[in-house]
């Protein structure tokens, strides 16, 4: 989850063919996810992303999490804006994620706004 209001969630997600999405999901009955690409190929290797919030202008640090290779890559990630996001890459994280597909934080908690 990259953002989270009161009215709705966003979710940040990959497809089989490499794409990189977001799902906007009201919380209203009745009302329809609104599904915006951020980028059309690339992020087919990541079985699962690990999404935390990053500054105080809606940023988000991700981890791309290879199941096969055992492997995670670190981007920063701007506010989501569509296919006008920015994304960095920092590379390969230096450890073994050993089947990892989640993590969980003990923290202080702030409201995401990553959308």
């Amino acid at each position: 989850m990259i953002s989270e209001t009161a009215t709705y969630d966003t979710l940040l997600m990959t497809t089989n063919a490499g794409a990189l999405w977001t799902a906007h999901i009201p919380i209203a009955a009745g009302a329809k996810p609104v599904m915006k690409l951020i980028r059309s190929s690339g992020w087919s290797a990541y079985e699962s992303l690990v999404v935390q919030g990053c500054g105080s202008r809606g940023g988000s640090l991700v981890v791309g999490v290879d199941h096969n290779t055992q492997a995670g890559y670190l981007y920063a990630m701007s506010k989501a804006n569509g296919t006008a996001t920015a994304i960095v890459s920092y590379g390969k994280i230096p450890a073994v994620f050993n089947g990892v597909d989640h993590v969980s934080l003990t923290t202080h908690y702030d409201q995401l706004v990553g959308e």
